[in-house]
């Protein structure tokens, strides 16, 4: 939803006479500066996002090589049972 808020899309850039003037009145500002604002306060929200995705990225990248062993386990075991079936016969 922080993501969506900040579409600039979504935020009124423009300017009339009565948010100029309440522009030059302190802690009020303009629709711009306003936008920024609140951008940098969402950007160490989407920073942390970032970091948890690319953590995730790498467990991935982890348990994509620990699946990829196992495959190469149980391919060889299988070739071994199917060796000893036959042998059985």
């Amino acid at each position: 939803m922080q993501v969506e808020d900040l579409d600039p899309a979504h935020f009124d850039m423009n300017s009339g006479w009565a948010t100029r003037m309440a522009g030059y009145l302190p802690g009020i500002g303009t629709p711009i500066k306003r936008y920024f604002s609140k951008y940098e306060s969402a950007s160490t929200s989407i920073d942390a996002i970032i970091d948890s995705l690319k953590a995730g990225q790498e467990q991935l990248k982890r348990d994509n090589i620990t699946l990829a062993d196992d495959q190469k386990a149980m391919r060889a075991l299988t070739i071994k049972l199917e060796q000893r079936s036959s042998s059985a016969n």
